[in-house]
């Protein structure tokens, strides 16, 4: 469901750099989010509605862009932006693609009987 108009207005007046400002990437971001929770809510109800599904994958890549832009170009801003609630990232070791990933099911294969039996 796309944000309505009202508090779409709502967004920008609170998140703009300058007057007139709809398009900083703090603006952007403020409304990918408010997208986002939406579309959250939406896909809890319709849990089969894959095309949405998609678009919000899209949305939240476009989102991370967005940040990463604001956080390697601008710091400041990136500091400031912190008024737009979003969940902080797990550490690099606590991500589930990671090798350092302790927490996995597959970690407990054929290497950790491999390590059982060379244990003394």
């Amino acid at each position: 469901m796309a944000v309505l108009a009202q508090r779409k207005t709502e967004i920008i007046e609170q998140f703009a750099t300058s007057k007139g400002d709809n398009g900083s990437p703090e603006v952007q971001v403020a409304l990918l989010t408010e997208n986002i929770k939406n579309l959250t809510e939406h896909l809890k109800v319709h849990r089969k509605d894959f095309t949405s599904q998609r678009g919000l994958l899209v949305m939240v890549g476009t989102r991370a862009k967005l940040l990463k832009y604001l956080r390697t170009r601008s710091p400041e801003r990136y500091q400031t932006r912190r008024r737009v609630p979003i969940a902080p990232r797990r550490p690099r070791t606590m991500r589930r693609g990671c090798r350092l990933f302790r927490g996995s099911v597959r970690g407990a294969g054929a290497g950790a009987a491999r390590l059982e039996a060379a244990a003394p």
